[in-house]
């Protein structure tokens, strides 16, 4: 049997984890459309600033145990018996039962803050903010559960999870929304979070039974280390938890209504939910793949050279096609009151196209522990974003949103290319640049023709540049990949 290529490992994963967040996707698209129809825009915008309220919390409370832990548990896990794992385990459900306990008691106590910076100034919310405390703790919780199974190695579990939780989130949501509408936005955010945390523990409980010491100073001490590892990311979690947070809140500040709060909702998930689901592979698989070469300065850039070029030639070619099916994605998913989220959807098609370069470079430094310029990066990026989003809206409206976020990924690319070509030695190859360019152009004329084209003209450029990525596309498969000479080979028997 010959050996896969590289190319061939990475399309392998992307669509061994692609299918299964399409699976989830599915999920998330019959929920969204029942949300749509039974709480409207109102309900979005409501929904955009109640749950990255509480991600706020949670990220800011939860001091890197979830991250630290999956690391501590992965490395030990191929030596240690299964008492010194139970032990381990135990350490983590000790601390993350404290961050649950203090995220809640955060989420109360600063609930009239919160609700004055994320409501344009307003505390009319805080009573609102304040009932998510439960949802927080039981954010804390999952979190280390997850960890666990990531440690373990049990992906396929991970996988599980993640959908039954979207299945829970929609089996719980829709009959409250249908009973008490808007009212029930926050229970149905604390009714879901709780039915996931429960779906986690299910597969987290027969492997290791639920033990934690929490008055155990030995314990504690044990744990201390994983909050030293998990610090830095917890700074990053929060910068980008407050980026959210402070996006729909700067559009109230700027004079805009929670329709438009709901209506950026919707048009930054079409992008970046669905379209997304290209990057789903990158922390199960090229993340563990980078790290494992992350001393060789050769492998190192033909690894992150060849994630790039495949999320960018599965990544265009998706792109032209959502752009231009936009206003019939929107009715079928949402709404036909969701139609102003149109524009700017598809104006933020190239934030999706820069990030397929920025990510994949943004992961060396994940890969070489240097959590500290990690963390100093996105903090940066966090900042600028939120000015360009801001400034976006205030001069354009939603479709500056849209303009805004491209933008915004373009910045990060610039960020991350400055600082980590010298310092890692990362070099672009010419063939990822050759097929950049391509897929930008054909892009670049998608997204042109469907914000300012009307009839014939349109369809015309749109299935032009569409054939533009494909052929890219298909080339690059051709010289780099056995997949397509496989299929070339049965298709002549």
């Amino acid at each position: 049997m010959k050996k896969q290529t590289t190319i061939d490992h990475v399309l392998k994963y992307t669509g061994v984890f692609g299918g299964v967040q399409g699976l989830g996707m599915l999920v998330t698209i019959l929920r969204s459309k029942a949300t749509a129809m039974l709480v409207g825009a109102v309900g979005f915008g409501h929904i955009n600033i109640f749950q990255p309220a509480a991600q706020l919390i949670a990220s800011a409370t939860n001091l890197g145990i979830p991250i630290a832990a999956t690391r501590d548990i992965a490395a030990r896990f191929e030596t240690a018996t299964h008492a010194e794992m139970a032990d381990l385990v135990r350490t983590v459900r000790t601390w993350t039962s404290w961050t649950a306990l203090l995220g809640a008691l955060v989420c109360v106590v600063g609930s009239p803050l919160i609700a004055y910076l994320s409501s344009g100034g307003s505390f009319e919310t805080t009573p609102h903010i304040a009932a998510l405390a439960p949802m927080v703790a039981a954010l804390a919780l999952a979190g280390g559960e997850m960890a666990i199974l990531k440690g373990v190695h049990r992906l396929k579990r991970v996988a599980v999870v993640s959908v039954l939780g979207g299945v829970a989130a929609l089996l719980t949501s829709v009959p409250l929304y249908w009973a008490f509408g808007l009212a029930a936005i926050v229970p149905v955010l604390v009714v879901s979070t709780l039915a996931h945390l429960a779906i986690h523990l299910a597969y987290t409980l027969p492997l290791f039974p639920w033990r934690v010491s929490l008055g155990s100073r030995r314990v504690l001490r044990r744990g201390w280390g994983l909050v030293r590892t998990g610090l830095p990311y917890v700074v990053a979690g929060i910068g980008g938890s407050a980026a959210l947070l402070a996006v729909p809140a700067c559009m109230l500040w700027l004079g805009g209504t929670e329709e438009d709060v709901g209506l950026y909702r919707v048009g930054s998930a079409l992008m970046i939910t669905y379209a997304g689901v290209v990057f789903s592979s990158l922390e199960s698989d090229y993340f563990p793949r980078l790290s494992a070469v992350s001393d060789s300065r050769t492998q190192r850039l033909t690894a992150t050279n060849q994630q790039m070029r495949v999320c960018l030639m599965l990544m265009a070619p998706v792109l032209i096609v959502f752009v231009a099916a936009m206003p019939w994605v929107v009715r079928l998913l949402y709404h036909a009151d969701f139609d102003a989220a149109v524009p700017m959807a598809t104006a933020m098609a190239f934030y999706m196209f820069f990030r397929c370069l920025a990510v994949p470079l943004a992961y060396t430094a994940l890969a070489r522990g240097d959590s500290r310029l990690y963390m100093t990066m996105e903090l940066i990026y966090d900042v600028v974003s939120v000015a360009i989003i801001a400034l976006g809206y205030h001069r354009l409206g939603l479709l500056g949103c849209g303009f805004a976020l491209s933008a915004s990924a373009l910045f990060d690319l610039v960020l991350v290319g400055s600082v980590f070509v010298p310092r890692y030695g990362f070099a672009f190859e010419r063939r990822t640049v050759g097929v950049a360019v391509v897929e930008g152009v054909a892009l670049l004329c998608a997204v042109g023709a469907c914000l300012w084209m009307e009839g014939a003209a349109k369809w015309g450029v749109v299935a032009c540049a569409f054939a533009v990525a494909a052929w890219r596309t298909m080339g690059v498969l051709t010289e780099e990949s056995q997949v397509v000479n496989k299929w070339r080979s049965r298709l002549k028997r």
